[in-house]
């Protein structure tokens, strides 16, 4: 069964483990990974409200909208959430992901983007 909470703490000891060396960069768009990584680790640190998305989110909003589509949720392998925080007019919210712990620290597995 996957975990699907996760506290701020467990989320920034996350970004703090998947941020690495450009040596060990495993893909062309690791550069893009390790700056959303950064992002949400400065986000969570200044103390933005986030959502932990779940499947059952998914499904209530696809019932409330039958044109919703939630293909991105919580399980086994990717921590998908959302992060509030106050843009220039209005509040924003935007669609994050991680790896699990898991996932990150399974040397079989050094390549989660």
């Amino acid at each position: 069964m996957a975990k699907l909470d996760y506290s701020r703490e467990e989320l920034l000891d996350i970004c703090e483990k998947a941020l690495v060396s450009e040596a060990h960069w495993g893909s062309e768009d690791s550069a893009w990974r390790q700056l959303r990584v950064g992002q949400i680790w400065a986000l969570l640190k200044d103390g933005c409200a986030f959502k932990i998305i779940l499947q059952a989110d998914c499904a209530e909003a696809e019932a409330e909208d039958e044109s919703a589509y939630c293909p991105y949720y919580t399980n086994e392998r990717t921590i998908w959430f959302e992060i509030y925080y106050r843009g220039k007019n209005e509040d924003e919210v935007e669609i994050y992901f991680l790896p699990t712990i898991e996932r990150l620290t399974n040397p079989e597995n050094q390549k989660w983007d």
